[in-house]
C-alpha cells in the first residue's frame, strides 16, 4: 500500500493508472475472458484455505493468471454513515458488533472513498459521497 500511494501522488486530477499486477489486492471488481474464468474457478475454487482475493492475489504472484490493476480504483464499496457504527461483514467475522439493518440506514447519506460520481449517491441524493 505505501509503495502504491507514492505513485498515486504524481497522477494528474481525473487520471488513473492501469498497469500489470502481481499483488492485487481485493476483489471490488474484475473482468474474465471465458478463458480466464475457467482458469480462475480452477485455481481458486473448491475448498481453498484461503479468501477468494487472497487467493487470487497468489495466483498473480506467481504467474499463474495474468492480472491488471487500476490505481485509483473505479469501484469501490459504500460505507453507511459513522453513527450507526456499521461494520463490514469482514469484521463482524473478526468479532465486531453488528450495526442496523439495512432498512434502517439507507435513508442516511454514507460514504465512498475516490468514487466522486457514486451512482448509490447520485440517485439517492443527487450529490457526491466522496469521503472527505
Amino acid at each position: 500500500m505505501a509503495g502504491r500511494s507514492k505513485y498515486n501522488s504524481r497522477l494528474p486530477d481525473g487520471r488513473r493508472s492501469v498497469y500489470w499486477s502481481n499483488n492485487p489486492a481485493c476483489s471490488f471488481a474484475y473482468a474474465l475472458t471465458h478463458v480466464g474464468a475457467r482458469k480462475v474457478l480452477e485455481l481458486t475454487g473448491s475448498a481453498q484455505d484461503k479468501a477468494f482475493d487472497v487467493k487470487m492475489m497468489g495466483e498473480c504472484k506467481v504467474g499463474n493468471l495474468k492480472c491488471i490493476s487500476v490505481v485509483p480504483e473505479v469501484i469501490h464499496q459504500y460505507f453507511p454513515a459513522e453513527e450507526y457504527g456499521v461494520k463490514s461483514l469482514v469484521d463482524i467475522g473478526n468479532g465486531e458488533v453488528a450495526g442496523p439493518s439495512d432498512a434502517i440506514f439507507e435513508s442516511t447519506k454514507g460514504s465512498t472513498e475516490n468514487i466522486l460520481y457514486s451512482a448509490r449517491c447520485q440517485s439517492l441524493w443527487g450529490e457526491t459521497c466522496l469521503r472527505q
